[in-house]
């Protein structure tokens, strides 16, 4: 529920999305009464009961749903935040637990992810978060990650990248074809030597469900760069995207004679070509 910046300082937005889905899928397994009958049970249980092998993990999002709940709705620093909670009479805290069937209802993950990011001062993280739990609404996604990839701070910038290709071959919807296809020659005109950061970030993050023609050919040129990450990025990229065999050491890419590095470039450009002349041919 934390993480630490570029610059190392700690950041912490509490929101813990494994967590609340969890509670979330709890809700629709057992019902309101259930859900809250054994919440508030967990409010003078022993450490045992609580960490039971079968329920541990259904008592950990239980918990915690109730105490972000609670954090809510008495806000201030983390120390004040819990001094109070610590000090709530039990009438409170079972007051709020039977109001969390509600809540929770009405709180989507995505749904509070979107909020998260949208406030600005978590956006990355959750912008990760969100492409990592649920499908992506893509207009609102876009919105929030534009600014990011416009960064100044080369890091930043590339995280962003990140996401938004992961994001991008996933569950994207919400975007017509000609925006999709926009975005995609955005992504695929990153992957260039002089855009590295931006460009290894990408290759990273392209899977088997990126798939599309249009990164292959930036792809092929970058295994012919002179950055020795980024050739090692592109190959391994081409590797999950195309049908080809290739080879995806990192040693190879790294430090294998340039005769031999340039062979196999060669090999892709050639097998690019007679593909590009088939899919014309369609």
């Amino acid at each position: 529920m934390s993480y630490f910046d570029a610059a190392g300082e700690l950041h912490s937005p509490l929101f813990h999305t494994w967590l609340h889905a969890e509670a979330s899928r709890t809700l629709e397994e057992i019902g309101e009464e259930e859900f809250v009958a054994q919440t508030a049970d967990l409010l003078d249980c022993g450490w045992f009961h609580f960490h039971q092998k079968n329920y541990k993990t259904r008592h950990y999002a239980l918990a915690w749903v109730l105490t972000y709940r609670l954090m809510q709705l008495y806000p201030g620093t983390i120390e004040e935040q819990m001094a109070t909670i610590l000090a709530l009479p039990e009438s409170t805290l079972r007051e709020v637990i039977d109001s969390l069937p509600a809540w929770l209802s009405e709180t989507k993950t995505a749904d509070h992810l979107r909020s998260i990011a949208a406030q600005g001062h978590h956006t990355l993280w959750a912008l990760e978060r969100w492409v990592e739990s649920d499908a992506v609404y893509a207009p609102h996604f876009l919105r929030l990650v534009e600014p990011i990839l416009a960064s100044e701070d080369s890091v930043e910038r590339a995280r962003g990248y990140s996401v938004l290709t992961k994001a991008f071959g996933r569950r994207f919807y919400g975007l017509p074809r000609a925006e999709r296809a926009e975005v995609r020659a955005l992504l695929a005109s990153r992957l260039d030597e002089s855009h590295a950061d931006d460009a290894r970030a990408i290759c990273e993050a392209l899977d088997r469900r990126s798939r599309h023609p249009e990164y292959l050919r930036p792809l092929v040129e970058l295994i012919d760069t002179n950055d020795a990450d980024l050739r090692v990025a592109a190959a391994q990229a081409l590797s999950r995207l195309a049908i080809k065999p290739t080879v995806t050491s990192p040693t190879f890419w790294r430090s294998a004679p340039a005769a031999e590095r340039h062979r196999e470039v060669e090999e892709w450009r050639q097998w690019l070509t007679r593909l590009e002349a088939l899919t014309a041919q369609r």
